[in-house]
């Protein structure tokens, strides 16, 4: 199972479609809306980076608290549709040109569903890492470092911290360090890009079809944010447990206040659960080889 996981990964990773899917994160997570201006129209990070003066020399615009990370609706809508069009359509073209019956005589169909599964997920958790990686270069590139500011600045900047942010990202801050930041939005990218690719994941189960794979996905998930904001403005006490299912929260910044325990045991759950039904889904098929 381990080989045919390590050549599956292989596969997407060496597809012109996996890099423009990085590629694409990349910009979506600088399309973040950062403020607005004086007339209500809003201000990107890809705006300031071309305009500098839109920083408006704040403190609040340096390069960590960008790197802390802006919600990004832009990815939040389009996440499911870039990581299942890393990897499924490598997964259906095994699918619709048989080359599962060759595959079979070699290894067993659980392993074989099993190592589709795997990849498909650490596949759609490293193309959000890799499209986060290149933002962030951007970012620390494009923006000032929290030095650069007066010493005045600084010391209000960590003053509104304590009040804002969690404690280990205020000890980052004034430590000065970015591999801190670096290291939990690579952990909360990774799980974001292998959770959103789950649906799609389960769809190609029972279509090859690949426009349908794709584009159902983004149908559901948007229904499922929808859904969400609908209980939370209605003050529905489901809200707080559904909230953490899926990838919802995980693009969320590290600046808020989640559930962690709570956020963590959800999504273990929907992992389990969705490699359950995807196994229950191959292995009650007929025959494989004509999937």
């Amino acid at each position: 199972m381990f080989k045919l996981l390590r050549t599956n990964i292989v596969r997407t990773l060496t597809d012109w479609k996996f890099w423009m899917g990085s590629a694409a994160v990349c910009v979506m997570l600088l399309a973040a809306v950062v403020k607005l201006d004086i007339n209500g129209d809003s201000i990107t990070m890809i705006d300031m980076i071309i305009d500098k003066s839109k920083m408006d020399d704040d403190i609040n615009y340096n390069s960590l608290e960008m790197l802390a990370g802006k919600d990004s609706l832009w990815l939040m809508m389009f996440v499911p549709v870039l990581t299942a069009f890393a990897f499924v359509p490598v997964l259906n073209e095994d699918l619709k040109h048989r080359f599962t019956r060759y595959v079979m005589p070699h290894v067993s169909k659980k392993n074989y569903f099993s190592a589709s599964y795997l990849s498909a997920v650490i596949c759609g958790g490293i193309m959000l890492i890799i499209g986060s990686l290149l933002a962030e270069l951007v970012i620390c590139l494009s923006f000032p470092g929290i030095q650069s500011f007066s010493v005045q600045d600084q010391a209000g900047y960590y003053e509104m911290l304590e009040y804002t942010a969690p404690a280990w990202y205020c000890k980052a801050v004034k430590t000065g360090s970015i591999a801190a930041v670096l290291l939990v939005n690579a952990v909360r990218y990774f799980a974001y890009g292998a959770l959103a690719v789950i649906p799609a994941l389960l769809i190609s189960s029972l279509s090859i079809n690949i426009y349908f794979v794709i584009s159902l996905p983004f149908l559901l998930c948007h229904l499922w944010e929808r859904f969400i904001v609908y209980l939370a403005m209605n003050g529905s006490k489901a809200y707080i447990t559904l909230v953490n299912i899926g990838y919802y929260r995980l693009g969320s910044t590290i600046y808020q206040d989640l559930d962690i325990k709570g956020l963590i045991r959800c999504n273990v759950g929907v992992f389990l659960f969705s490699y359950l039904v995807y196994m229950l889904i191959n292995l009650g098929k007929a025959d494989t080889c004509e999937s």
